[in-house]
């Protein structure tokens, strides 16, 4: 999954916002419950701030 976000960045030159919330994406699309879909994206959340703050 890691690669396709990495190739997927690459190739459309997108910044670490647009990735994340590609994820965010995924997960509200996705048929996981509405508890996972809120831990997974305050993850992806979390993780944007964190390579933001770089």
């Amino acid at each position: 999954m890691n690669q396709n976000y990495s190739w997927l960045a690459e190739e459309l030159d997108l910044g670490i916002s647009a990735v994340a919330q590609l994820a965010r994406n995924g997960f509200l699309g996705s048929f996981i419950s509405e508890d996972d879909k809120e831990l997974y994206i305050k993850e992806v959340d979390f993780l944007e701030k964190a390579f933001l703050d770089l």
